[in-house]
């Protein structure tokens, strides 16, 4: 259990993980749709688990200190987000946030330049049509 833990979130957090490494199907991940936190944080993780796409409350979202070199555009689904840490992955794919800078406007930004640098089918980029005043600074 992490410090200031609770159990619920605990218990969240541990079936979660083992779903993933048990390779469940994605739909599975349903019956999270409705908790607002998650902390995925050191879990060697490489790819961001698709079973997030199906978490469409969380607020609150770590995957820091895991291994995560991509992000997909699925993370654009994500949209209740506030909070997002993805410190600890590879720094030269996944950004930090700035301090100032909201959550929503970060996850665009990062999941833009991350397709970028993996030089991505042009044609990925159609979901960014709707983003006006994209900040690539």
């Amino acid at each position: 259990m992490l410090k200031d833990e609770t159990t619920q979130r605990y218990l969240v957090r541990v079936v979660f993980i083992n779903m993933v490494k048990r390779s469940v199907e994605r739909e599975a991940f349903s019956v999270f749709k409705a908790y607002t936190e998650l902390d995925l944080s050191g879990q060697n993780f490489d790819v961001v688990p698709e079973g997030l796409f199906e978490c469409g409350s969380l607020q609150n979202l770590s995957l820091a200190s895991n291994s995560i070199k991509a992000l997909p555009v699925e993370m654009l689904t994500l949209t209740s987000l506030t909070a997002l840490d993805l410190r600890g992955n590879d720094d030269e794919l996944i950004l930090c946030q700035a301090e100032e800078e909201d959550t929503q406007d970060y996850l665009v930004r990062v999941v833009f330049l991350n397709l970028v640098r993996r030089d991505v089918d042009s044609s990925v980029f159609k979901v960014f049509d709707h983003c006006s005043g994209l900040d690539l600074s």
